[in-house]
């Protein structure tokens, strides 16, 4: 929907009309959706939060001061609320290095020779080690990285840290994790 048909609707729903809202957040459904499924790829985190972001934008646009704002308010709130619902996901349950890892190299282990099954699980268990090793913060940066497939910025958000502190946990990472898979 062309932001020239927006802005009366933001100003409709902000004055209490809730004809305006529905119609909003329905034009705005597909972005909402597109939005979240770029910072998460968990097909019902997706409905979860579009349905959390719909109830923050009725309770907070009243308290928006310009209505051209809408779009970029709107994009805040996806990147908030998408980041708050995987960090609480996160934290119910622990970053343990071998979940993911599991995960990860489970769907090739269904097509892999013995020989190279045991090569896996080997690497596997390599990887764990090295990361047990590390300290924690850079840890978590790779498995926030490579594993959850965060961006700097979302892992910035999720740690409360700067992008500039993520780029260098990451490079330290790295190199740190080369050094450890250097031993194996």
């Amino acid at each position: 929907m062309p932001q020239s048909y927006l802005m009366p609707l933001v100003l409709k729903t902000a004055s209490g009309d809730g004809e305006a809202y529905e119609q909003l957040i329905l034009s705005q459904k597909n972005n909402i959706a597109f939005a979240i499924r770029r910072i998460t790829d968990c097909p019902e985190d997706v409905e979860d939060i579009s349905q959390n972001v719909a109830i923050l934008v009725y309770q907070g646009i009243g308290s928006l001061k310009r209505p051209e704002a809408f779009p970029s308010w709107l994009r805040t709130l996806v990147v908030r609320e998408s980041l708050r619902i995987i960090k609480a996901r996160i934290q119910a349950e622990p970053l343990e290095p071998g979940d993911d890892l599991d995960i990860r190299f489970a769907e090739t282990d269904m097509d892999c020779l013995p020989t190279m099954y045991a090569e896996l699980l080997e690497l596997r268990a390599d990887i764990r080690s090295a990361l047990a090793r590390m300290p924690e913060t850079l840890s978590k940066v790779l498995t926030l990285h490579y594993l959850r497939g965060m961006c700097c910025r979302e892992i910035a958000d999720f740690l409360d840290t700067t992008i500039g502190a993520v780029s260098a946990y990451l490079f330290r990472a790295r190199k740190r994790m080369k050094m450890e898979m250097a031993r194996f």
